[in-house]
């Protein structure tokens, strides 16, 4: 008879023959010596028969028709080219013996090496373009997608487009860059609808960038008195607190020029006037009172009618510090004294402006 997983011949115990025994039991240790466990050399050894004690080779062979692998955490693997989980991610250990963690959590692990991810599903990507050396972002459907991002810090800044879209705050607002370069060195202005633009530096800082810019002259008169009153028509200004310049000037082409006169009709005397600035406000601010300011004594001796003492009209000239608001101006001769019969004249305009 035969055993079953070897084929080996069993001698028949007291019936087979003495020397044919002998040969079957030799033939039988023969198999038994060359047996390894396939079929037809012995029985197949299971899964519980195995006592795996060491790492396992394939001796280069692949590992085929594998269903799944369990991995087993750990805490590192510096193996090369080996792949194993740590904490439950999977990990791969390349050539050069780095870490590289593929997953985290339930995503694919990206931006640990330097790469982005956590990109939503369909044709999101970023892409590096080497002909124009930039990454291009693409959102879900192929388009151009935007950046949302905390400062940046670049040496160099292109821009596709004339604007700028700024999605930040309870609000969203528009820049549209200028079309072209200025001509020459200007101030980078922009508009309250988010055009940006150029104002020429010459100068310093231009008036069309103060928010509110007073600046009046009045029409040009000549006024010849022989009492105190107004002397030049008023002018109106608005300011914003900064300071005021007040002055006078002469029409152009004026042969008088502008100038304070002081002469007196009955003969050679002694003349004196004092000349200044009315302030005036409809409202005046707390601690401000309406008065004269830069005011001006003139004094000086008339050698004789017609040949009258003359300064100029800038002597009353100067700056005054107003609160912000609106202020009616005018020139006004406050006194006039003499000894005999004296007369004050004016020639020019009054002007103001905020500085």
């Amino acid at each position: 008879m035969t055993t079953p997983n070897m084929n080996l011949t069993l001698p028949v115990v007291s019936q087979t023959p003495g020397p044919t025994w002998a040969s079957d039991i030799n033939a039988d240790l023969s198999v038994i010596d060359e047996h390894n466990h396939t079929s037809g050399k012995g029985a197949l050894v299971p899964v519980a028969g195995l006592d795996i004690n060491s790492d396992l080779s394939l001796a280069t062979h692949a590992l085929t028709d594998v269903t799944k692998a369990v991995l087993l955490d750990q805490l590192l693997v510096l193996t090369a080219n080996a792949v194993y989980a740590v904490g439950g991610d999977l990990y791969w250990t390349n050539g050069s013996g780095q870490a590289v963690q593929i997953t985290s959590g339930n995503t694919i692990a990206v931006g640990a090496t330097g790469n982005i991810g956590g990109l939503p599903s369909g044709v999101a990507a970023v892409d590096y373009d080497d002909l124009v050396f930039a990454y291009r972002f693409k959102d879900s459907v192929g388009a151009n997608a935007g950046i949302v991002v905390g400062p940046v810090v670049s040496n160099r800044v292109t821009i596709d487009s004339v604007s700028i879209d700024t999605p930040v705050g309870v609000s969203t607002y528009q820049l549209t860059v200028a079309s072209a370069l200025p001509v020459n060195t200007s101030f980078l202005t922009c508009t309250s609808t988010g055009q940006i633009g150029y104002t020429s530096q010459t100068n310093g800082v231009t008036r069309p960038m103060l928010s509110v810019v007073g600046q009046q002259i009045s029409t040009f008169t000549s006024n010849t008195v022989t009492g105190a009153g107004n002397m030049l028509l008023p002018i109106t200004i608005q300011t914003t607190g900064r300071p005021v310049f007040v002055g006078f000037t002469n029409a152009v082409g004026d042969a008088q020029a502008n100038t304070i006169s002081l002469d007196d009709t009955s003969g050679a005397n002694f003349v004196n006037a004092t000349v200044a600035v009315a302030i005036s406000s409809a409202s005046p601010p707390p601690g401000f009172t309406a008065g004269n300011y830069l005011k001006n004594k003139i004094s000086g001796y008339v050698s004789a009618t017609s040949s009258p003492v003359q300064v100029p009209a800038s002597s009353i000239s100067g700056i005054v510090v107003l609160p912000a608001g609106t202020y009616t101006m005018q020139c006004v001769l406050t006194a006039l004294t003499g000894t005999g019969s004296p007369q004050f004249s004016m020639t020019g305009s009054l002007f103001a402006y905020e500085l």
